[in-house]
């Protein structure tokens, strides 16, 4: 019994031992892995047409049924740090859906229509501020890659226009007479 408990304590004195003997000698990590990805970085890999706005957003042309819908992107800093110090980063995606006039007043069966659409979306969301509708959705910069980012994009072009269509008919019973979008060409 002896002898086994002294084999144990010798296995375990050559594991820690191997521990600490490769601690410092990680594998040494790709360059484009340690510098930090962007916004920018990230659309530049896609294959949308982008234009940065001047006040840092990007306008990001999408193709579907045979015409260009615009979605909008932009970089944004929380105001809190990751575990190491560092800035935490969201992109965040837009499709604007209606301009509303001013003074602009939901009717209950229009909320409750965007309440039911919300339900039923696994991304993104139907927001309302004074300017009109959009649906927005995000993700983490950190965790974000290209083909994440360009999925992003569709369901925002996507799913906006079929809001466009429910939505519609229940702004214009709001009050508004016409809905408007900015779908257009980026250039």
């Amino acid at each position: 019994m002896f002898v086994f408990h002294r084999r144990v304590a010798l296995l375990a004195a050559l594991c820690v031992a191997a521990t600490f003997a490769t601690a410092g000698s990680a594998p040494a990590q790709d360059a484009s892995i340690q510098s930090p990805k962007t916004l920018e970085g990230l659309l530049a890999q896609t294959p949308f047409m982008v234009k940065k706005q001047e006040s840092g957003m990007y306008r990001i042309a999408v193709e579907r049924d045979g015409g260009i819908v615009t979605v909008m992107a932009e970089e944004i800093t929380m105001n809190w740090k990751d575990a190491a110090g560092n800035e935490v980063k969201r992109i965040m995606i837009y499709r604007w859906l209606s301009d509303t006039p001013e003074g602009f007043v939901a009717n209950r069966p229009l909320l409750e229509k965007v309440v039911e659409l919300n339900l039923g979306y696994n991304i993104g969301r139907i927001d309302q501020n004074k300017h009109g509708f959009f649906f927005s959705s995000g993700l983490w910069l950190r965790t974000a890659d290209v083909e994440t980012l360009s999925d992003e994009i569709y369901v925002a072009a996507n799913t906006g226009a079929n809001a466009i269509a429910v939505l519609q008919p229940l702004i214009e019973q709001s009050g508004q007479t016409k809905i408007t979008h900015i779908d257009s060409e980026v250039q």
